[in-house]
């Protein structure tokens, strides 16, 4: 998928929300050299004269899927094929306790704008200390 973006410039119409659309489908092996492909297709035919109008997704509504597909295809060196069915989405809050499948629990906690400071850092400091706990950071801390 490609060309997504909610950004916008306020009272600038000509500047808009766009959803992605679908490009192809690589495997696995591949994904680097369809990166690579789509990143020099933008940076060869995007606008770099106003940062407002620098993004994918203008230069695929100006162009269309189709054009764009076949410009990505040529630095790629193949062809995409045709896009699969994406799983159905699902958010996993890890907010509170859970199961953590051996017994054991975890227990997920809120970190404002992800920083910890003051009485709750030194808490944490000393609660993971005491008990040895092994902490993992998530971007959905």
């Amino acid at each position: 998928y490609v060309g997504g973006g909610m950004g916008r410039t306020h009272r600038l119409e000509t500047t808009f929300p766009r959803l992605a659309e679908p490009l192809g489908y690589v495997p696995k092996e591949d994904i680097l050299y369809a990166v690579k492909a789509i990143v020099v297709t933008q940076r060869e035919n995007g606008r770099r004269d106003d940062r407002k109008y620098s993004r994918m997704k203008y230069l695929i509504s100006e162009w269309g899927i189709e054009k764009f597909r076949s410009v990505v295809e040529q630095y790629y060196g193949r062809k995409f094929e045709p896009s699969r069915e994406l799983p159905e989405w699902e958010f996993k809050s890890y907010l509170g306790w859970h199961e953590q499948g051996d017994g054991g629990l975890f227990c997920g906690l809120h970190v404002d704008s992800g920083r910890i400071g003051g009485k709750m850092k030194a808490t944490l400091r000393e609660t993971i200390e005491k008990y040895n706990l092994d902490v993992r950071l998530t971007p959905n801390q």
